[in-house]
């Protein structure tokens, strides 16, 4: 396909008369072809863009739920270590403390 956009311009000038200047099927197929690449290098840069949005976006994430998992252990961690503190330091009720009967 490349072969025949490249030699188009030159099969036209064969059957039209041969000038030395620039005729305008020469600028419009220079034009055509300049928007034809020009589309398929936007094409290009806009779908590696998108996917470099996709990975990053992905990729926080990721990073936001690694850190919510940690943050959700560390969470339940200090819960428990405090929970023990308060264990230990509260007096344990003695159960022959209720039968005692106070001294009046």
């Amino acid at each position: 396909m490349g072969n025949v956009v490249s030699t188009w311009p030159l099969s036209l000038k064969i059957y039209l008369c041969n000038r030395l200047f620039t005729q305008a099927i020469d600028v419009w197929t220079g034009a055509c072809l300049t928007f034809v690449f020009g589309a398929l290098l936007e094409f290009a840069l806009v779908n590696y863009a998108s996917r470099s949005d996709f990975q990053r976006d992905q990729q926080l994430m990721r990073l936001r739920w690694e850190t919510d998992s940690q943050l959700t252990l560390f969470d339940m961690q200090m819960q428990q270590q405090q929970l023990q503190q308060v264990r230990l330091s509260s007096p344990t009720p003695n159960k022959l403390d209720k039968h005692v009967a106070p001294s009046s």
